[in-house]
């Protein structure tokens, strides 16, 4: 009997909770208004300031790296970054029905963004989008001097009270895959949609690598059946790598 209570307990839940990085995930990131902030940003650490067309081709390529001579000085650039004020969001074709679906199937919903903005002028500025209608949360690194999103991925799980092996992340950046790998979420989903390239994201092992946001529905589908059992990576459904 108390062999098959063990069991029992050590069977692996479904998931609860869905948490979506923003830009690059659900919304377009704005290329010329971020070259522009990071022109700014250089500019006010005095460093190199290349031609916006170099600086638009290191973001298209994923290769903002090569703007730093190390790590230090990134994460130093990244503490100092700056949003400015971005145009309206513009959300990819698929992003409500992702969402759409991930509640369908019981998840809450929310965003964890490194966007500095306070989470209610965010809130404001993504309410013609129709993407509120199923967030609950959205949590920025406004005033916390995070350099990543590990306390913030920890802090959402708390605020909708969800062990983090019952939620996933789905982002586009090196961050949001290892953070949230760190964190212990129970399914993590990279977008190729964003800044970072395929294979940097492989490198801290997602479950899944995703060309489109409408996809994340059916992994969740496949989590499930396999009664959340995600220690390996997931088989494939459909083209996850066009």
């Amino acid at each position: 009997m108390w062999y098959a209570e063990i069991v029992k307990m050590d069977v692996p839940k479904p998931l609860q909770l869905a948490v979506f990085d923003l830009d690059g995930t659900l919304v377009q990131l704005e290329h010329d208004h971020f070259a522009q902030q990071i022109e700014v940003t250089l500019s006010k650490m005095r460093l190199h300031v290349p031609p916006r067309p170099e600086i638009l081709a290191l973001i298209n390529g994923h290769r903002l790296a090569a703007l730093f001579t190390g790590p230090s000085q990134r994460e130093l650039f990244w503490s100092h970054y700056e949003e400015g004020d971005p145009p309206p969001p513009r959300v990819f074709e698929r992003s409500i029905e992702a969402l759409d679906g991930a509640v369908a199937r019981g998840l809450a919903v929310s965003v964890a963004t490194a966007r500095k903005v306070h989470h209610e002028e965010l809130a404001k500025r993504l309410r013609s989008t129709g993407l509120l209608r199923h967030i609950e949360l959205i949590s920025t690194f406004h005033n916390t001097g995070w350099l990543d999103k590990v306390e913030q991925l920890r802090q959402v799980c708390k605020s909708h009270a969800v062990e983090p092996r019952r939620a996933m992340m789905v982002g586009d950046t090196e961050d949001d895959m290892q953070s949230s790998l760190l964190v212990g979420y129970g399914l993590r989903v990279a977008m190729k949609t964003g800044l970072t390239s395929a294979e940097r994201l492989r490198a801290h092992k997602p479950h899944r690598v995703l060309g489109c946001i409408g996809e994340v529905p059916l992994v969740i589908d496949e989590y499930h059946r396999k009664g959340g059992e995600t220690a390996a990576p997931l088989a494939p459904i459909g083209e996850d790598e066009a």
